[in-house]
């Protein structure tokens, strides 16, 4: 699982790509059309929001690259002392969404985490997104980055 820890160390936001009866991907189609199985969890003080396994959430693989990509981009642009431009991730069947923005302090990121309650309720509450912003440093996200690289190589190198 690639974690992602805040500053303050009060909140963990994890995200792991894993094989699956709900992989669905092949060569042969474009990246937008290859459906690729995570689990998501998210801890902060007293409460809990996960994405199991049984849920069978996914993201297209596409979506994947985007985010690999663009957190690249955000490390690159910070280590080399640079402002970084604000980048929103949006899953395309509204699981959550991630927004990075600069901190304007050395090795430091904001992040937000916004979860579609209607989703992660399974409807049963809608209407509202319900959404925590924390720093991390620079450091963290490049190994959360990372690790979601591996498991990606991983599961379409298999």
């Amino acid at each position: 699982m690639a974690n992602l820890i805040n500053e303050e160390k009060n909140i963990l936001f994890s995200l792991s790509i894993r094989k699956s009866k709900y992989l669905d991907f092949s060569y042969d189609r474009e990246d937008f059309e290859n459906s690729i199985p995570f689990t998501f969890s998210f801890d902060v003080e007293n409460e809990s929001f996960c994405y199991p396994e049984e849920k069978g959430a996914t993201l297209t693989l596409y979506e994947i690259r985007k985010l690999l990509s663009s957190i690249e981009d955000i490390v690159n642009k910070k280590g080399a002392n640079s402002e970084i431009e604000r980048f929103e991730f949006s899953s395309s069947e509204c699981y959550f969404d991630l927004i990075f923005y600069d901190t304007y302090e050395p090795n430091l990121v904001y992040i937000e985490v916004w979860i579609n309650i209607g989703s992660y309720s399974d409807g049963a509450s809608y209407g509202y997104d319900k959404g925590f912003r924390f720093v991390v440093n620079v450091d963290r996200l490049k190994s959360f980055k990372n690790e979601l690289t591996q498991q990606l190589n991983l599961l379409v190198n298999d």
